[in-house]
């Protein structure tokens, strides 16, 4: 009867991590391979909107797609909880970016627009000029 209540307690704290992820991730369907112009895994970013979301970077674990309507931001399925809370999943159509900023040689900054005014988010990744490449091409930015 002992061990019963920590296997217990494990499996509702498992159980509930599962269904958190998926509905989290439920707004993020997998992207068809025609359609990605531009994709790197692992790389890194944070949010400008907060101090928070600046120390909440996400080191290692975001995948940066960009498509022909879209750019989309996210992790996997296990970090997607963190991600969630530091703002690091984004669906942003190419249409609402404003700007793309060289910060350094791996560093980018997308400023684009969210209702009525605009957000910032930075990214770290190994062929950053092929990522603003595809922006610039697709985006017009």
């Amino acid at each position: 009867m002992s061990i019963f209540i920590p296997i217990l307690a494990f499996t509702l704290v498992a159980v509930g991590y599962y269904f958190v992820n998926q509905l989290i991730l439920k707004n993020y369907p997998p992207v068809d391979a025609d359609q990605v112009v531009f994709r790197e895994d692992n790389a890194t970013g944070y949010a400008h909107d907060s101090f928070i979301t600046r120390a909440g970077e996400a080191r290692g674990v975001l995948s940066v797609i960009v498509t022909h309507d879209e750019l989309r931001l996210q992790t996997p399925w296990f970090f997607a909880w963190a991600a969630a809370i530091y703002q690091q999943l984004h669906r942003i159509p190419l249409s609402d970016i404003e700007s793309v900023d060289a910060e350094s040689d791996r560093k980018t900054t997308i400023k684009y627009r969210v209702g009525g005014g605009y957000k910032r988010f930075s990214v770290k990744l190994r062929r950053s000029q092929s990522f603003r490449a595809a922006l610039q091409e697709y985006a017009g930015v």
